[in-house]
């Protein structure tokens, strides 16, 4: 009985073969992906106190704009974990960057309590499929 020459692509032959640079060019990427998210989710609360005195913006406006995107996200995680479960993990990781990352931007020219909630609200969901999508791409390699 001979070897054949071309081995079915399974998940531990696809896993296997990927090069010791690709793997460490997904951590890093994932890694960087992780740290901008984090970022940029800081960045609100950092600024908040002048974003606070330039609009004349109440305690109860910026909880509602806080609140918003602590709402989004914890949703985000639960249910982006699932979407990504079904859908393509680098799809919906790409999709997520390219969300937030626009969102950010418009958030820079939002003039209103509404305006920021809804943009927070939104950069939720972008980045909150950064955790289950980096979490399952991690496991999925370790194989």
């Amino acid at each position: 009985m001979t070897k054949p020459d071309v081995l079915p692509d399974t998940p531990e032959r696809s896993s296997r073969s990927l090069g010791v640079g690709l793997r460490w060019w997904i951590v890093w990427t994932l890694f960087g992906s992780t740290a901008i998210n984090y970022i940029s989710r800081q960045t609100f609360s950092v600024l908040a106190p002048m974003i606070t005195a330039q609009f004349h913006l109440s305690h109860t406006n910026l909880a509602r704009i806080f609140g918003a995107f602590q709402v989004s996200c914890a949703v985000t995680w639960l249910l982006g974990g699932i979407f990504l479960d079904v859908a393509d993990t680098r799809i919906g990781l790409a999709i997520a960057v390219v969300l937030w990352s626009a969102v950010n931007a418009a958030t820079g020219l939002v003039n209103s309590v509404a305006g920021f909630a809804a943009c927070r609200f939104l950069l939720g969901v972008g980045e909150g499929f950064n955790w289950p999508g980096a979490s399952k791409t991690v496991a999925s390699g370790s194989r």
